[in-house]
């Protein structure tokens, strides 16, 4: 496709150079730590294993770290590597009895070389030994404090080492995964923490690969995203052959309005993912990238790009990949209903085959999009068969009990506005948003279609003028800058007479929308407007 080709061609990334059976990648940045050795490529062969553990990327970091070992055997820090490509993260919390085994035989290599290697370099290795239990025990707490403890005196030994304090904050972020900010936006225990090593470590190094990563992490879910606008912007391109990384900043784009940016950087990493890893059978969870990118492109009315995305989320995706992840892989499914549900392609809902049973999220969300479908063709008798059998395969289904709490209350809405009963539908919708806004900060939402943007479409088609304006203005302030509330205010602000909001509205939305390809008379296509107000 045209669109990666370029996108490629801009971040220079090229065909990576084989070394024996072990790629050497481009594109992977200036990063580099230095460590004695009298084999300069082992010490290449280590960078990368850096870059892509801090990528997030553990496999290809562990072969990489393994290759620096076999060229270098008395590198201490290549057998950290490859104890650290076995660890937990804050988007895998497990380490299987295997993969500790691994850890803690690599660090019996490193320890075995302590006469040859730095103090720092020691010091990582003791820490790391805290990190492991043979048995791989499901309840990780005492370890991961245990390491976290030893990295903070690491790092108060070592307080110039960026890498070490990188690794510190990263420990610390490990003891609360996706949980920094608690719900009333004051941080959580060790949160602060986490935010003052960052400064300091990026005091050191301005482009340290691992603390922009980990900062852009830590504050995007806080109030105040937009502290973390800088910090995307110089990750951005840092490492163009590094998909994770490539597609990071997005994480704050999309939370500050920068939805062309967080397309830009979704495509790119897209690219690298479609030229270097496509077919390797690497555990890379690239639909993770893809449902960013079709959430950021919906945002911006590009319906082509957005469904393109939802459609290919399985491409390139290892069989090995699917089966450990049937959860994320149900989600999936599910995804590309609610996408089309996004931009009313009512006969293409309708057409979708049904999700199996060992499918069930999907099928319950199948059935709501149907229901939706039905009840936006005015179809309320089908569209209430869709809501008796959506209500019963979400008794049966385990787990996603946020967005099926979501989706219960916006089909429900959306037939009572079938039916005309106005007020019940609105009744209905307001406790779509709450039930959207008490959900667990996800990035990118998995909630697709802001449930505002359904109730302010009721609203409008209502004349409701000034709790449809209010209804858009909460969501900007959630979803800055995102094309269909900016409609939406077009039109309440121009029912309510303020005919200058409404002018400075639409300059906005004409912005937003500047790359769309479909046109919009309201803010949910399940309910065109019929009537007033624009």
């Amino acid at each position: 496709m045209l669109l990666f080709a370029l996108a490629l061609k801009a971040v220079g990334v090229s065909t990576a150079v084989e070394d024996g059976n072990v790629r050497l990648y481009d594109g992977l940045g200036r990063y580099h730590r230095s460590v004695k050795t009298a084999v300069p490529l082992a010490s290449k062969y280590l960078d990368q294993g850096f870059a892509f553990l801090y990528g997030f990327q553990y496999s290809v970091a562990e072969e990489a770290f393994r290759e620096a070992a076999r060229l270098d055997p008395d590198m201490a820090m290549a057998y950290w590597g490859i104890a650290a490509s076995n660890a937990n993260y804050i988007n895998k919390s497990g380490v299987s009895a295997d993969e500790s085994r691994e850890a803690l035989d690599a660090l019996a290599k490193a320890t075995a070389l302590r006469s040859k290697a730095t103090a720092v370099e020691n010091d990582l290795v003791e820490a790391a030994l805290k990190r492991f239990d043979v048995r791989g025990p499901s309840d990780r707490t005492a370890l991961d404090r245990a390491y976290s403890d030893a990295m903070r005196a690491v790092w108060r030994k070592h307080p110039k080492d960026a890498d070490v304090g990188a690794l510190f904050a990263e420990s610390l972020m490990n003891l609360r995964p996706w949980d920094q900010w608690k719900k009333d936006g004051s941080p959580q225990p060790g949160t602060q923490e986490v935010l003052s090593t960052l400064r300091s470590v990026l005091k050191i190094d301005p482009v340290h690969p691992e603390a922009l990563h980990l900062w852009i992490h830590a504050v995007e879910a806080s109030p105040d995203p937009g502290q973390g606008s800088s910090e995307a912007d110089r990750l951005m391109d840092l490492q163009p052959g590094l998909l994770h990384m490539q597609h990071m900043p997005a994480h704050i784009y999309n939370r500050t309005g920068q939805w062309k940016k967080a397309v830009e950087a979704n495509v790119k990493s897209a690219a690298v993912f479609k030229r270097l890893f496509k077919g390797e059978g690497k555990s890379l969870d690239y639909g993770h990238g893809r449902h960013l990118l079709a959430y950021a492109a919906a945002m911006r009315g590009q319906s082509e790009l957005a469904l393109q995305q939802a459609t290919q989320i399985f491409d390139g995706m290892s069989q090995e990949e699917l089966v450990a992840t049937q959860g994320g892989a149900d989600y999936y499914v599910a995804m590309k209903s609610m996408f089309l549900v996004r931009f009313g392609k009512w006969d293409d809902v309708l057409a979708l085959p049904r999700p199996g049973a060992s499918q069930p999220f999907a099928l319950a969300m199948w059935h709501e999009a149907r229901g939706v479908a039905f009840a936006a063709k005015k179809d309320v008798a089908k569209a209430e068969v869709e809501l008796a059998a959506f209500n019963e395969a979400r008794s049966t289904t385990k787990g996603h009990g946020y967005e099926l709490g979501v989706a219960g209350f916006v089909l429900a809405g959306e037939i009572q506005q079938a039916k005309g009963w106005t007020d019940q539908a609105v009744t209905s919708l307001r406790a779509a948003v709450k039930a959207e806004d008490d959900g667990e900060y996800r990035e990118p939402p998995t909630w697709i279609l802001p449930t505002r943007h359904t109730l302010g479409a009721v609203l409008l088609d209502a004349g409701r003028w000034s709790e449809a304006a209010t209804v858009f203005e909460e969501d900007l302030r959630i979803h800055p800058d995102n094309g269909w509330a900016l409609y939406g205010l077009v039109r309440a602000y121009k029912g309510l007479g303020k005919d200058k909001d409404s002018e400075r509205a639409l300059t906005a939305f004409k912005v937003a929308w500047a790359d769309a390809d479909i046109e919009i008379s309201s803010s949910c296509m399940c309910l065109p407007a019929r009537k007033g107000g624009g």
